[in-house]
């Protein structure tokens, strides 16, 4: 499996990953090591603490930025969002991902990485997995 993520063929198939598991377990180390070498393939990469990229949603939302912030990450070929549920994701939060998540669909790659111990985490997911499951057509891979 890492030899098929490292050839970055899921990328240019507009693809997506979620790596879950329990603190320390590597989750940061292979999203950026795939980074990286998405980043070696000429592929344009973004990364965020999901945290941080909450933080500037909602700052976005007050200085009128919010659509040129949601142009700037559905350009990036892959994006890379870390800590997914560290924090408590609010209403508003989680419709802010999905937007992100919306806009990307289809058209880029969007790789996921966090620990699957709340019920938000889970429910967030869940979400995602229904609404773009390989069983409706899409191409997602879910790897834990």
């Amino acid at each position: 499996k890492m030899a098929s993520l490292a050839s970055c063929s899921w990328i240019a198939h507009h693809q997506n990953l979620l790596i879950t598991g329990p603190t320390g377990s590597g989750k940061t180390w292979l999203a950026c090591a795939l980074g990286n070498q998405a980043c070696r393939q000429g592929i344009s990469v973004r990364y965020f603490r999901l945290p941080r990229l909450l933080e500037r949603l909602r700052i976005v939302h007050g200085d009128g930025s919010y659509p040129k912030l949601m142009a700037q990450l559905a350009r990036f070929q892959l994006l890379l969002l870390d800590d997914w549920e560290i924090q408590k994701i609010t209403a508003p939060q989680r419709a802010d991902l999905m937007e992100v998540i919306e806009d990307r669909h289809g058209l880029r790659s969007t790789l996921v990485a966090g620990q699957p111990n709340e019920t938000t985490f889970q429910l967030t997911l869940t979400y995602l997995y229904l609404k773009y499951s390989p069983s409706k057509g899409h191409e997602s891979k879910f790897w834990t």
